[in-house]
């Protein structure tokens, strides 16, 4: 789960690490696959069902084990990957988007980018601003991060200075001319509660990282 710094260096940290006993299961969880030290690396956001009710947080691939067959749905991308790189802002070794293979224009397939928003961004704002530069007019979005605060539509409030989020659902319209984005998520913060809601647009920065994939829907793309 997400905890305060220990240090003057990080504006966040990452609690101990929980291990239940027995099986769990998983209600839902994001991931973004890439690669890090030159090797395959999940980071991965879930929700999971324990016998003490439900638990919220990183989900540790290495130490995590499938006890049975699951279908797990994915987005690929041909051109592009995420690379664990060292982030001189944050003081951390954070995904980002870096090109995998020769793009080539008109290759058949849908259409998809990947995307990394930094520190104190409105996560909304910062989702528009990377669909416009790239002529994406509708779109879905999946994704993970960290948020400072959070602040729904329905009022409420998360006031942890740092949490952990799933996108679990996300999607980009155009209205009136405009952009506009709507991101209902789950979120825990250091306490270990969980929340979801809809994100307010415009009053959700970005704490550590946000790590994207933007998949452009039909109609969407120029």
């Amino acid at each position: 789960m997400p905890a305060a710094s220990p240090d003057a260096d990080h504006a966040a940290w990452y609690s101990a690490t929980f291990e239940p006993a027995g099986g769990v299961e998983i209600l839902r969880a994001d991931a973004i696959v890439g690669i890090r030290d030159e090797k395959p690396f999940i980071h991965c956001h879930g929700i999971w069902q324990t016998a003490d009710g439900p638990r919220m947080g990183h989900m540790l691939g290495p130490v995590s084990t499938v006890a049975e067959p699951i279908d797990v749905h994915g987005i690929g991308v041909r051109e592009a990957t995420f690379r664990g790189t060292p982030d001189r802002e944050t003081n951390f070794t954070l995904f980002e988007p870096v090109q995998a293979a020769e793009y080539r224009a008109g290759r058949p397939g849908s259409r998809a980018l990947l995307a990394k928003v930094r520190p104190n961004q409105d996560i909304g704002v910062a989702i528009e601003g990377i669909c416009s530069s790239h002529g994406i007019s509708r779109a879905k979005v999946h994704g993970i991060g960290s948020l400072n605060g959070v602040r729904f539509t329905d009022g409420s409030r998360v006031e942890s200075h740092a949490t952990e989020v799933l996108i679990r659902n996300g999607i980009v319209e155009t209205a009136g001319g405009r952009l506009q984005t709507r991101l209902v998520i789950d979120v825990v913060d250091m306490e270990g509660a969980i929340f979801s809601g809809e994100l307010v647009h415009g009053d959700n920065p970005v704490c550590v990282t946000f790590e994207l994939l933007i998949e452009v829907l039909e109609g969407g793309g120029v």
